[in-house]
């Protein structure tokens, strides 16, 4: 849970407040886990759900990271858990996870950073195709 609102909480206020018609939701998500000292907030990410009517049709969880830290989270595998109890997608759906791997593994402090940018690149031409490493430096002087 990341400022005051849980994802299962954000997932239902948006499906309640676009019943009609395409939504794209870009929701940065606080993964936790039980392993050593990260604490509840391990590591950030960037969720990407395409809502259409109401129902969750496509989600892609951004990791800055590989795939290395994803043993630690299983953000992705988590993800869909939650929302397939809530009943907010059907069995067949799965959110799945991109690797971009812009963040190296021992820098622990960039994630929130990350999902910033990638949340911009989205939302501008090109989308995350034009998004790279030295374009996410760039982003965080000007905007950090």
């Amino acid at each position: 849970m990341a400022g005051g609102r849980s994802l299962l909480q954000t997932f239902t206020a948006l499906a309640d407040a676009y019943q009609q018609g395409p939504a794209k939701a870009l929701i940065p998500v606080a993964q936790s886990n039980t392993y050593g000292p990260f604490g509840p907030r391990g590591h950030f990410t960037l969720l990407e759900a395409d809502i259409d009517n109401g129902i969750i049709q496509s989600a892609v969880l951004h990791d800055p990271k590989g795939g290395f830290v994803d043993m630690f989270y299983g953000g992705a595998g988590r993800l869909t858990a939650i929302l397939r109890k809530e009943n907010l997608i059907g069995d067949d759906f799965s959110v799945t996870v991109e690797h971009r791997g812009d963040q190296s593994l021992l820098n622990g402090n960039d994630c929130g950073r990350f999902a910033a940018y990638y949340a911009a690149k989205i939302t501008a031409e090109g989308g995350l195709d034009c998004a790279d490493k030295k374009g996410a430096v760039a982003f965080f002087a000007e905007h950090f």
